[in-house]
């Protein structure tokens, strides 16, 4: 019987699109299949930050941040960040490095001020080539008396 022709694989695969563990599955079973796998693996990537697997969390985003990874961040179309901010700040300093990144999604991100110091801020980059960004449930929370200094 002969193979089959990769253009029939690669539909095939495509149907597997939101099934993340019948992807990673098919991209060990099949050397030729991973490329495809991988672009749908890496298309969105989703960062919940709580309490559990916080470690994880920051070594998926040392992963895709680290120059040694610079094959998968051509393949993310949508990050979401869910939670805490702070400990995004390594992913939101290499969004530059993301070509073909189209939508940034930040969800219930909270930002509290304890002291009269200043929080950290965060900018995006201005190369950061996404088109959409969205942004829910954001809240920030200021400890201080004044939320301007007074000027003279």
């Amino acid at each position: 019987m002969p193979p089959l022709p990769p253009e029939i694989c690669d539909i095939a695969l495509d149907y597997l699109h939101d099934d993340i563990q019948a992807l990673v599955k098919c991209s060990t079973l099949c050397k030729s299949w991973l490329p495809t796998c991988r672009l749908h693996l890496y298309s969105t990537v989703c960062i919940p930050f709580h309490a559990s697997n916080l470690e994880f969390r920051l070594g998926l985003i040392n992963l895709l941040c680290d120059p040694r990874s610079d094959h998968l961040r051509p393949l993310v179309r949508r990050i979401i960040i869910v939670g805490v901010l702070q400990y995004a700040g390594r992913l939101l300093e290499c969004l530059e490095d993301f070509t073909k990144l189209e939508r940034l999604d930040l969800r219930g991100i909270r930002w509290i001020q304890h002291s009269e110091q200043r929080t950290n801020s965060y900018s995006l980059p201005r190369a950061a080539h996404f088109k959409y960004l969205s942004l829910q449930d954001m809240s920030v929370r200021f400890k201080a008396r004044h939320f301007f200094a007074p000027t003279d």
